[in-house]
């Protein structure tokens, strides 16, 4: 009996946590998360700039880094959780540069 109640909070603990997409995962294999809404990501703001209503800022977890584009102003130092695809914006052949673009549907 002890087990059972033990395994049932258990299991009602893991539904309740949020998954959250590492970053490292993201930069490793950005076509993976190139749909809406493919990944959320959680970290915190090391960087950002501001231009003609847009921003772009790095988001950094324990597992990386990765450059965000968004229409919302989040400030250095916040703790941010944001949902989001990659967006291809460079590609040479042999290497590409992405960015993990905010969706605002969710």
């Amino acid at each position: 009996m002890r087990h059972t109640l033990l395994l049932c909070l258990l299991a009602l603990t893991l539904t309740q946590c949020k998954r959250y997409t590492p970053i490292a995962d993201i930069n490793q294999n950005p076509e993976k998360y190139q749909v809406g809404g493919a990944a959320t990501i959680k970290g915190v703001v090391t960087s950002k700039i501001d231009i003609l209503g847009m921003s772009t800022f790095t988001v950094e977890d324990e597992s990386g880094k990765i450059r965000v584009l968004s229409n919302r102003r989040y400030q250095k130092g916040e703790e941010v959780v944001i949902k989001g695809h990659v967006e291809n914006i460079l590609s040479d052949g042999q290497r590409s540069m992405h960015v993990f673009k905010e969706d605002h549907d969710f």
